[in-house]
């Protein structure tokens, strides 16, 4: 461990900036990443219109949906929410977070 501290502290010291140029790398030396933390750093991501938000929604999406075995019509809430967070992101982060 370096003076910065473990890896976790770094990440979340990271999204604290609120900058996708620090969290993502953050967020990829550690070796898992929670659905609350993914979360997170989604809710960054569409605040800040970020290329990767496409992508990152529909893999936090998925993720939900299998980690929590939700139902079919839940399934598709999810995945509504992820597609509008960018008009709303902590709103719609608020109610995600039900299901991290």
């Amino acid at each position: 461990m370096t003076s910065q501290g473990s890896p976790y502290a770094r990440f979340r010291r990271a999204l604290l900036t609120k900058n996708p140029g620090i969290i993502l790398p953050a967020a990829a030396a550690l070796e898992r990443v929670s659905l609350e933390d993914a979360l997170k750093i989604l809710v960054v991501l569409a605040e800040k219109r970020h290329p990767r938000f496409e992508k990152a929604a529909a893999r936090f999406a998925a993720r939900v949906v299998i980690e929590r075995c939700l139902e079919p019509w839940e399934a598709h809430r999810i995945f509504a929410l992820t597609q509008a967070m960018p008009e709303s992101p902590e709103a719609l982060g608020l109610y995600l977070r039900r299901y991290c």
